[in-house]
């Protein structure tokens, strides 16, 4: 199985004109890997479970993880470059993501506390959204940006 979104180029030759005009950052989040060959990584979700994609087909979300590789040498193709990828937690933890928990935290009642630390667990625990979901920036070559990177 050849997993390659179709229409890729198209959409980032059409970013990177954005990044180029605006002299901005394209900051992604995605689940992927970053590999010259690519994988079989095709599966189907249905009611945040993968299921069987042969049986399940009509009734469920099908989805791959982008090769960030792919990604990069077409940003590069149009002179932009990349930052990442780092894993989400990472990304999170060097923003700061609990200290600001800790301020928020200090200002609201016990049941929104709760929910705002049972929020933040699945963004960064390795086991839930943390080490699956990957940071990607791509800008202009003369950017700086490296925020939540190093």
């Amino acid at each position: 199985i050849l997993e390659y979104p179709i229409n890729i180029e198209t959409y980032l030759n059409s970013i990177s004109r954005i990044i180029k005009k605006n002299n901005g950052i394209f900051l992604m989040f995605d689940y992927g890997y970053s590999s010259v060959l690519g994988k079989n990584t095709i599966r189907a979700i249905k009611k945040h479970r993968v299921v069987d994609l042969l049986k399940e087909y009509t009734d469920c979300d099908i989805t791959f993880d982008i090769n960030f590789n792919i990604l990069k040498i077409i940003f590069k193709r149009n002179n932009i470059q990349n930052i990442g990828p780092v894993s989400q937690n990472f990304f999170l933890q060097k923003l700061g993501i609990m200290e600001r928990a800790d301020q928020i935290i200090k200002k609201q009642n016990a049941t929104t506390s709760k929910n705002l630390i049972l929020s933040i667990n699945k963004l960064i625990n390795p086991k839930e959204m943390g080490d699956t979901f990957h940071a990607l920036a791509f800008s202009n070559k003369n950017c700086k940006f490296n925020l939540g990177f190093i």
